[in-house]
């Protein structure tokens, strides 16, 4: 009877194979741009509970693992996150690829209101009204009310300005961004500047007139045009100026006809 058993186990009886967990991944996570490696990427086996962190070199490791199909999440600081598929067949090697770029910060404007007079600057401001009860003076007599300005006659009718007790070269005068430079050809030629189409002229004196360069050592006159309205008009002015001394005057006129486009 004992006998009879042993053959129906011996038939009934399955066969189980153990699966050998004894294979290794070896892998390199390099830039998908220049192929430099990557240190300190993380990676994990997803649903194993694996996990481990990229060398220096890029390089890392899995030991003890089955063959099969596995799935790594790979994450950096500096790259997106990427899943990969591999199939492990006994030891082996993959290289992954990962979009690297550098963390970029938005841009940071400082902004600073610089005041207009301090110890060692000093700005004056010729306004519009300023502007239109000089406008029959040359450059000169309109700034020489300003603290520090003075003029320098020759006749009647050339006035150089003095800042300072300094001119010609010395003297830096911006019209409308302008170098101009023609009074510096002599002492009879005077800035060919007419007042009345500006809206305001600034005088910079001290450590401010650095700024529009080395050679403006007693200051900086900066003339700023009327602006120009960017449409189909046509505008202007007319002034009328009379002197009881010497019994004199002048009359000022401009028109301007300005486009849509600029121009005028």
């Amino acid at each position: 009877m004992k006998y009879y058993l042993y053959v129906f186990a011996i038939l009934c009886s399955t066969i189980i194979y153990a699966q050998d967990c004894n294979s290794i991944l070896l892998g390199e996570i390099v830039d998908f741009h220049d192929n430099s490696p990557l240190s300190g990427a993380t990676i994990n086996i997803t649903g194993k509970g694996f996990s481990t962190v990229s060398q220096q070199n890029g390089k890392f490791s899995f030991k003890e693992l089955c063959d099969g199909v596995i799935e790594l999440e790979i994450s950096h600081p500096e790259c997106t996150t990427k899943f990969v598929t591999l199939t492990i067949n006994g030891d082996t090697y993959s290289e992954i690829r990962l979009e690297h770029h550098l963390e970029e910060l938005k841009e940071v404007k400082v902004v600073g209101d610089v005041p207009k007079n301090t110890n060692s600057a000093q700005e004056n401001i010729l306004s519009v009204k300023d502007i239109e009860r000089s406008s029959g003076n040359s450059l000169g007599d309109a700034l020489k009310k300003i603290a520090g300005v003075s003029t320098l006659n020759t006749g009647g009718n050339i006035v150089k300005p003095v800042i300072q007790g300094l001119n010609g070269s010395r003297i830096l005068i911006l019209n409308n961004n302008v170098r101009m430079q023609d009074m510096e050809w002599g002492e009879e030629h005077a800035p060919n500047v007419d007042v009345n189409a500006n809206q305001n002229i600034s005088v910079i004196k001290g450590a401010a007139a650095i700024e529009y360069g080395g050679d403006a050592i007693a200051g900086v006159i900066v003339l700023e045009p009327l602006p120009i309205i960017r449409t189909d008009s046509l505008f202007g002015k007319t002034q009328l100026n009379l002197a009881s001394n010497g019994r004199g005057g002048n009359i000022t006129s401009s028109l301007t006809k300005s486009y849509k486009s600029g121009l005028y």
